[in-house]
């Protein structure tokens, strides 16, 4: 072969090489090969490890997966600040209230399976809930169902509200689910079901203690029965054994006064069914997460066989009313023709946050485990980081995420929910 021949036969190879494969959708293999292992996922570890050493956060993962294919899945930093304790891809950390999206889509399996009905007052599993009341001791004009429990309408206190948090007291005290939910029904409902959003934990609480009645089992039983093991979220529960709980991240408090890391003095391990928050509890892993973030991508598909209906699914993703911003455990996105949002998100207080983008086919997984304080640790002091300040995963994902995939912007003033 001559050299002509030589150098039109590579040509020819690189051609093919550099080409989609059947099927494969040309700006997929773009992002791929020229984007995130290029220049775009230069500047995203250069900012990770940046973020490290400037005390912007002690450390986490990120998982970037598009159309399908994971495009960017590195961690970075420590799950450990004092010890020295590498931030690995496997490292368990808190999802807080990331948990509410997995619950939600448990909640819609279990309904595709006529085992629960979203349309259900919450008196019918839990006749204990007629005791409900309103401040002053008025009566509900009804039930709050199971569908408002998720959404957050159900009339609960909202969680920045006084007293709206009560799971505080319960962790680590020996109760059970059951007894949490008791004492929180004693407590007076904000307002009158269906009348307004309020984001609140206590609803999720109750669907957890209602999953466990309609079903005879620990909720965590049917979360890993129903969910994780069909999914293969291995390293997903609300109660970590002695090994995880060693390699768990550990939650730092960021203050705003002087920008430090504070760790959070909590219990490591809640034993085996006692109360763990259903909405903020569970223990994850990156990974775990974005095999549940597949599920949903791929319409309830695990390895090409069905988990559940993708109309059950879909439910998670439609606006109740007008102006509604949160869904069935996700905030959404605009509503596209058929009503389905653009794209679901969530948050945790822990540091997490996930999303699909439906319109560029992106899934997004960061994980931190910090967050900001209320601002009020030294009053004396000048605060460094203000109140309004955006989170440091706002702005890794607004900066260094959206520009290569398209997202669309916020509106001004959008809500995104911890």
């Amino acid at each position: 072969m001559n050299k002509i021949s030589l150098i039109g036969f590579a040509f020819l190879l690189m051609l093919i090489l550099m080409s989609p494969l059947p099927g494969q959708d040309p700006l997929a293999s773009r992002l791929e090969a020229q984007e995130f292992s290029g220049e775009a996922g230069t500047k995203l570890r250069n900012c990770l490890d940046a973020s490290v050493r400037d005390g912007s956060v002690p450390g986490g993962i990120v998982i970037l997966i598009h159309r399908g294919e994971t495009v960017f899945r590195e961690s970075f930093g420590y799950r450990d600040l004092r010890n020295q304790r590498r931030f690995e891809l496997t490292t368990p950390f808190r999802a807080a209230s990331l948990s509410k999206s997995i619950i939600s889509t448990l909640v819609v399996e279990l309904a595709s399976e006529g085992i629960l009905d979203l349309e259900d007052p919450i008196d019918k599993a839990l006749p204990k809930t007629r005791e409900l009341r309103l401040r002053g001791s008025k009566p509900l004009d009804r039930m709050p169902t199971l569908r408002e429990c998720l959404h957050h309408t159900a009339g609960f206190t909202a969680d920045e509200a006084k007293g709206g948090r009560p799971w505080l007291l319960f962790r680590g005290q020996g109760v059970t689910l059951a007894e949490a939910v008791d004492a929180e029904l004693k407590l007076p409902m904000a307002r009158q079901p269906g009348v307004r959003f309020a984001y609140s934990g206590i609803g999720y609480d109750i669907v957890g203690r209602v999953i466990e009645v309609a079903t005879g089992q620990l909720l965590e039983d049917v979360l890993q029965n129903r969910m994780c093991k069909p999914l293969g979220m291995t390293g997903t529960t609300f109660y970590a054994d002695e090994d995880s709980a060693d390699e768990l991240a550990s939650f730092y408090w960021r203050w705003r006064s002087d920008g430090s890391f504070r760790r959070q003095l909590d219990p490591r391990i809640v034993p085996h069914g006692q109360y763990a928050s259903v909405g903020g509890g569970i223990v994850t892993t990156a990974d775990d997460l974005a095999k549940f973030m597949l599920m949903h991508r791929n319409g309830g598909l695990v390895d090409g066989k069905t988990w559940t209906e993708k109309p059950y699914l879909q439910q998670q993703y439609f606006r109740k009313r007008p102006g509604a911003f949160y869904g069935l455990g996700f905030t959404l996105g605009t509503a596209e023709e058929s009503g389905v949002a653009s794209w679901i998100l969530h948050t945790g207080s822990s540091g997490t946050m996930f999303w699909w983008d439906r319109q560029t086919d992106t899934i997004g997984i960061i994980v931190t485990q910090q967050r900001y304080s209320d601002g009020d640790d030294i009053p004396e002091t000048e605060k460094r980081i203000a109140k309004d300040a955006d989170s440091w995963q706002a702005t890794l994902k607004a900066d260094y995420i959206d520009p290569v995939f398209g997202w669309r912007p916020l509106k001004k003033g959008y809500k995104i929910i911890p």
